[in-house]
This record gives structure tokens, C-alpha cells and sequence, in this order.
């Protein structure tokens, strides 16, 4: 029940990405300064969540339910794949990424699917979620 922790570390977190900010665009190459941007955001969000969980570990608030303990290992597992598929695609895909707008759409909404059909593949195949219980999620069953 404590509301103002996560604030206050939201707000320092906020501060650090905006000096992140403000030091990539003036230090970054002028054609990619806008990725310093998107660098510093990623930087202090990875920084906000590891203070909270650090936090929340030393509270003794995390635990871990057994289905989680499970399935964790999987679902990174998973998540490597769909990292794997995606720098794949990145490079396969890379001369349609700069060309014609059609093109590039086709590229992302092809990338697109094979992530999604690797990570999806290894969720079901590994038994981290199974059909059965994605249905009934939708459909408001328990």
C-alpha cells in the first residue's frame, strides 16, 4: 500500500532520461541523434524496473507461484526465439526496410508474423499456455 515509492522513483527515473536525452542528441551523430532518444528512454526504464524489483525483493513482497517458477525458464526461452527471429529478419529484410513504402510495409508485417509465430509456437508448444485456457480467457471463463 505504499503509493509513494513507486513515485518518487518514477520521477527520478523520468529526470535521468531526460539528461539521457538531452546528452545522446548533442553527443550523437547528427543523422542518428534521434536514436539517442529512444537509448535513454530504454536506459531509464530498464532502471526503473530494476529499482522497483530490487525493492520489492528486499520487501519480501516477490513471490513466485509455482505455475510462474514453472514456466519462466520457457517463457525466456520464447522470448530469446522471438529475438532471434526478429534479427534475422532485420538482416534478411533490411534492402525492404529503406525501399518503397509498400515494401517496407510488407517487411514489417512479414517480420511481424514470423515473430509472432515463433514465440507463439514455442508458448503452446512447450505447454506454457495451452489453447484451452487462452479461449477461456477470452471468452471471461475460469
Amino acid at each position: 500500500e505504499d503509493t509513494k515509492t513507486p513515485v518518487k522513483i518514477t520521477l527520478w527515473c523520468a529526470l535521468v532520461n531526460i539528461i539521457l536525452c538531452l546528452l545522446f542528441i548533442f553527443y550523437m551523430h547528427e543523422k542518428t541523434a534521434h536514436a539517442g532518444i529512444a537509448l535513454s528512454t530504454s536506459i531509464a526504464g530498464w532502471l526503473q524496473l530494476g529499482i522497483l524489483v530490487r525493492k520489492i525483493i528486499v520487501q519480501k513482497h516477490l513471490t513466485f507461484d509455482p505455475l510462474l517458477q514453472r514456466n519462466l525458464q520457457l517463457i525466456l526461452l520464447a522470448c530469446a526465439a522471438l529475438t532471434l527471429v526478429l534479427m534475422v529478419c532485420s538482416i534478411v529484410f533490411m534492402p525492404h526496410f529503406i525501399g518503397a513504402p509498400f515494401y517496407r510495409l510488407a517487411a514489417i508485417i512479414v517480420t511481424l508474423i514470423f515473430g509472432m509465430g515463433a514465440f507463439l509456437a514455442l508458448i503452446f508448444g512447450t505447454g506454457v499456455l495451452k489453447i484451452k485456457e487462452l479461449k477461456q480467457s477470452f471468452l471471461g471463463e475460469k
